[in-house]
């Protein structure tokens, strides 16, 4: 089997980090005699017997969205001339590729909640769906069960389609950056933008500080769409450090000295950070809805994202009991424990088998197994 993965877009964290990670996991999944072309990413070490070919390929949004787009649509399906399986990483086609291709689904916002991006990224997202959708993917992997709900209740032709749910993994803590906080703080990592909520957050921590807590609040991530009151309310406010994008070594030290994470988000996809931070034992407090109800479960505290009470005595039990702090990191743990990398890169490898061995019905039995499943 020859699969070509395309992890070269870093122009949207979610989808570069999970992008990299199955990247770095498939060569250890696939069998001898297997072949891996990686555009982008940085694979890891391969069974014996597997051939990977690496291409360190990355585009940044400085590149803009149809510089990113012709690159796709030139030289992947010109490298994917001789493969029998092209992944890549979001829901759009390879409109010049005759091959057989994989498509992810990370979320539906641009459809269910417009308002939350721009008019132009929002029409650029719908008419990749739909030439994705009519080009006609072998298989479609969702990040989450919400995500497949929404996808197959949105768009009925996916219906049809080979939809499988496959959990993105959490990659084990890397180095740290030699770096240390002047004061104690808890850690939120986020896009800033009105989706993240954390406008919430902020009226919580003020009533906080009122009430006597002495945590900081760290803030890290890039400002986004409609992001320019976010960041002036935050980088305002008494006792925020809003620290913009940072470095990985730099997210492994603001991990490893956080007292826990917040993260309020309205919806999410799959929601990564807080998985990240549970995986490094970190406690931490999310909102309730979407797709963290799937995958951070009952390991974190959880809240309604508009419940500013809530969040505030959350964030002054989880400065001052340690036993719950205890508790949440051993719970948070074991919870991502179950979301390896190596458990990702199998599922995919068992995919695309199916894909390629469609002419013996494993590909056709399991969409007829999806299409029963829908909603």
């Amino acid at each position: 089997m020859r699969v070509l993965v395309a992890a070269h877009r870093s122009d949207a964290p979610g989808i570069a980090t999970v992008m990299s990670g199955l990247t770095h996991a498939l060569p250890g999944a696939l069998e001898a005699g297997d072949e891996l072309l990686a555009l982008g990413g940085a694979p890891g070490p391969g069974a014996p017997g597997v051939h990977v070919t690496h291409r360190p390929v990355k585009l940044s949004r400085t590149h803009g969205r149809y510089v990113r787009f012709a690159y796709e649509q030139t030289l992947v399906p010109w490298l994917a001339r001789h493969t029998d399986v092209v992944h890549l990483g979001d829901c759009r086609p390879l409109l010049l590729s005759r091959r057989p291709f994989v498509v992810t689904v990370h979320d539906l916002f641009f459809l269910d909640m417009p308002a939350w991006q721009t008019p132009s990224v929002r029409r650029f997202k719908v008419a990749m769906l739909r030439a994705a959708m009519a080009k006609g993917p072998a298989a479609v992997v969702c990040v989450s069960d919400y995500t497949r709900r929404r996808l197959l209740a949105r768009v009925p032709e996916a219906r049809e389609l080979l939809v499988r749910v496959i959990h993105p993994g959490i990659a084990a803590a890397g180095e740290a950056a030699p770096w240390s906080a002047e004061e104690p703080y808890f850690l939120t990592l986020s896009e800033i933008n009105p989706r993240k909520n954390l406008l919430t957050l902020l009226r919580a921590f003020q009533l906080a500080r009122r009430r006597g807590l002495k945590l900081r609040w760290k803030i890290a991530g890039p400002p986004a769409f409609r992001s320019d009151g976010l960041v002036a309310a935050l980088g305002n406010a008494d006792g925020v450090d809003v620290l913009g994008h940072v470095s990985d070594e730099m997210r492994e030290a603001l991990f490893r000295e956080a007292v826990f994470m917040a993260f309020p988000s309205h919806a999410e996809g799959f929601g990564l950070p807080p998985l990240e931070a549970m995986a490094r034992g970190v406690p931490t407090i999310c909102s309730t809805g979407t797709a963290m109800d799937e995958t951070v479960a009952d390991a974190a505290l959880r809240l309604g994202p508009e419940d500013v009470r809530g969040w505030t005595e959350a964030l002054l039990r989880l400065e001052r009991e340690d036993a719950l702090r205890r508790e949440l990191a051993e719970r948070g743990a074991q919870r991502a424990g179950e979301f390896s990398l190596a458990r990702m890169a199998r599922e995919h490898v068992a995919l695309y088998r199916a894909v390629v061995e469609d002419g013996t019905g494993s590909a056709s039995e399991a969409r007829d197994g999806a299409r029963s499943a829908a909603p």
